[in-house]
Formats: structure tokens, sequence, C-alpha cells
């Protein structure tokens, strides 16, 4: 068996049991243990670590429930970020600090899913961004990736 190769044995001819033949594609098993960039800050020296578990999961369905909840507006389906607060029983200062993660940058959105994000860059930190992508990496202290 080699390393870098895949070979799969077949019968073209099922009824014919002596004849096999071999087909052979490059291949190379991918590492077990995926290593991930971590997105640094800008002015940071000291090294950085990968946002917490809890913490990313945190993010990643408060920006589901903005997006959720923009779409209930946009759609009239509620009337106003009030009817809102009521229904999902929270402040509407909270609905509107929430709704500002429907508009983060999607590379953002990536970062945060990928957990490549550092860590204390979570739900407050996010919120209330400016409108345009690439003020809010300005404003994080981010490098947006390539």
């Amino acid at each position: 068996m080699l390393r870098d190769r895949l070979e799969i044995a077949y019968r073209a001819d099922p009824k014919d049991r002596s004849e096999t033949e071999t087909l052979s594609i490059p291949w190379i098993k991918p590492a077990a243990r995926v290593r991930r960039a971590l997105l640094e800050p800008s002015a940071s020296t000291a090294l950085s670590r990968p946002m917490e578990s809890d913490e990313r999961n945190r993010l990643i369905r408060s920006i589901a429930s903005a997006r959720s909840w923009l779409q209930d507006l946009v759609k009239g389906s509620v009337g106003d970020i009030a009817e809102l607060a009521a229904r999902e029983n929270r402040t509407p200062r909270s609905i509107r600090m929430t709704l500002s993660l429907a508009f983060l940058d999607p590379a953002l959105i990536d970062a945060a899913c990928a957990g490549t994000l550092p860590r204390g860059y979570g739900v407050t930190r996010l919120m209330d961004l400016p409108a345009r992508f690439a003020d809010q990496w300005r404003a994080l202290g981010l490098t947006r990736p390539v």
C-alpha cells in the first residue's frame, strides 16, 4: 500500500470472479487535527488565544436570533421593536443591541463560526459596530483575512 495513493480494486464484470482491475488515485490523508489560524489584533504584542467555545456558541446563537428578528420586522410579522421585545421577553434596548449583529461583515461571522476570533471578541464586543464592513474591522482592531 502506497501512502500517497488510494487504490481501489474492482471487477468490471461482476460475473467474472478471476479478473480484477485496480484504480489508483493520488491522495494524501488529511491531518486528523486541523489547525486554524487565529485572527490577531493589529496592535497586539501578546500571544492571542482563541475564543472559548461557550462564547462562540452564544455569539452564533445571537447572530441567528438577530437575523430572524430582522426578517420578522422586514416582513411585518412583528410591528416594532417593542412588540418584538415583549414576544422575546427582553428589553427594547437588548433587542436593538442584538439586532446590530444582523449587519456584521460575513467574514466576521465566518471567523466566529470557525473559532478563529481571539478571546474577548464575543457578543458584547461585536454589538453596535459601524455599518461599513471595513470600519467594523478597524473598530475591532483586527485585520480582515484575505
